[in-house]
């Protein structure tokens, strides 16, 4: 009887153990997934400013001199 419930308590554990690692490995997802697309908008954003902000690129619309 008690080493079944060693063994009972040792699976809950093991389940609790695995369900903390997934939540880990979820959480590093996300976060590998939210930094690159934070990373994909800043260098969208920053060539689309370059482009139209550069005197001679894109025409200069929005911070031409003069």
């Amino acid at each position: 009887m008690k080493a079944r419930e060693a063994a009972c308590s040792e699976k809950q554990i093991w389940r609790s153990r695995r369900s903390q690692f997934s939540v880990a490995s979820t959480a590093s997802v996300t976060f590998v997934a939210l930094a690159v697309s934070v990373a994909f908008v800043t260098f969208v954003t920053f060539v689309t400013f370059v482009a139209f902000s550069w005197p001679t690129g894109g025409g200069g619309a929005v911070m031409s001199p003069g």
